[in-house]
């Protein structure tokens, strides 16, 4: 597999998940004016696109983990804080709003929600270059 197309398969992999949150939000999770009615498929949302960064950071080889440990959330923000700093901030608000917000409280802010895709997507293109450089 050439360096691109590891490149390609980590975005398209990653995008996947937050396009499929995305969708799950739009059909799924009845949308209000700001917010989403339907707390189950608002966690489901946030808990897909999370995945979404953390498989392209795992594609990166940077978060060095012993055979059956799982990695905590920690492990990718000293990773992320050693490799670049605006990297960590993007993965530190996407963490809170899709991990934490969305995934543990339910709550999504339908105008806020899509511009963190935004932020997950020039998270995921970097940790691609890293992924196909390694």
């Amino acid at each position: 597999m050439t360096k691109m197309q590891k490149k390609q398969l980590v975005i398209n992999e990653s995008v996947r998940y937050l396009d499929n949150a995305l969708e799950i939000l739009k059909t799924k999770a009845k949308p209000t004016f700001i917010s989403y009615e339907d707390k189950k498929y608002v966690r489901m949302a946030g808990h897909t696109a999370y995945l979404g960064i953390l498989y392209a950071i795992n594609e990166t080889g940077l978060v060095n983990l012993k055979k059956g440990q799982r990695p905590d959330v920690k492990d990718y923000i000293a990773v992320l804080a050693k490799e670049n700093g605006k990297m960590k901030d993007y993965f530190n608000a996407c963490y809170q709003v899709f991990h934490i917000d969305a995934g543990y409280d339910g709550f999504a802010d339908k105008r806020k929600f899509p511009e963190y895709i935004k932020d997950a997507k020039i998270l995921i293109e970097w940790a691609a270059n890293k992924a196909s450089a390694a």
